[in-house]
C-alpha cells in the first residue's frame, strides 16, 4: 500500500538539490545577461515596420542553443553513464563471459546438431535473467542521472529566458 509519506519521500529524494538548482540558475542568469546564446534576429522588412503588430519571430535553430554550460552538463552525464556501464561490465564480466560461451553452445546444439538440450537452454535462460536484471538496475541509475541533468538544464534555461534580451521576445 502506498502512503502519502512514502510518495513524498520519493519525490523529495528525486528533486534537484538546493545547491545544484542555485548554481544552474546563477549560470543561466549570467549567460542570459551576457546575451548567451547568440540569437540572430532578422530585421523586419520596411513594410512590416509600419504595421503596429510586430512580426512573428522564428525560434533559433537547436544547434545555436548549445552553450558552454549545456555542453558541461551533457559531457558530465555522458561520462557518468559510461562509467556506470564500465563498472557493470567489470562487475559482471564472469557472467557475461559465461553467457556468451553458453549462447554459442546453445545455438550450436539446436541449429547445427539439431539436438535440443533443455537443460542447456534452462541454464542459458537463468544466466540471461541475471544479466538482464543487472542491466535494468544500471539502466535505471543512468536514467536517474539523465533526469537530474534535465532538471539542471530546465533551471538553467528558465533563468536564461528571464534575463536574455532576445529570448524573452520569442
Amino acid at each position: 500500500m502506498i502512503t502519502t509519506d512514502s510518495v513524498n519521500g520519493v519525490v523529495r529524494r528525486g528533486r534537484l538539490g538546493r545547491t545544484a538548482r542555485f548554481a544552474a540558475r546563477w549560470r543561466g542568469r549570467r549567460d542570459g545577461a551576457r546575451g548567451v546564446p547568440r540569437v540572430p534576429l532578422p530585421a523586419p522588412p520596411e513594410e512590416e515596420r509600419a504595421k503596429t503588430s510586430p512580426p512573428p519571430i522564428e525560434p533559433p535553430a537547436p544547434e545555436l542553443l548549445i552553450t558552454p554550460y549545456v555542453m558541461e552538463v551533457r559531457t558530465g552525464v555522458r561520462r557518468a553513464t559510461e562509467q556506470m556501464r564500465g563498472a557493470l561490465i567489470g562487475r559482471e564480466h564472469a557472467l557475461l563471459s559465461r553467457l556468451r560461451a553458453e549462447s554459442v553452445r546453445v545455438v550450436t546444439q539446436y541449429d547445427v546438431r539439431e539436438d535440443p538440450r533443455p537443460a542447456a537452454l534452462a541454464r542459458y535462460g537463468h544466466w540471461m535473467g541475471q544479466w538482464r536484471t543487472s542491466v535494468d538496475r544500471c539502466r535505471s541509475h543512468a536514467q536517474a542521472v539523465v533526469d537530474q541533468a534535465n532538471q539542471r538544464l530546465a533551471c538553467y534555461w528558465d533563468a536564461v529566458r528571464e534575463t536574455h534580451p532576445h529570448l524573452s521576445r520569442l
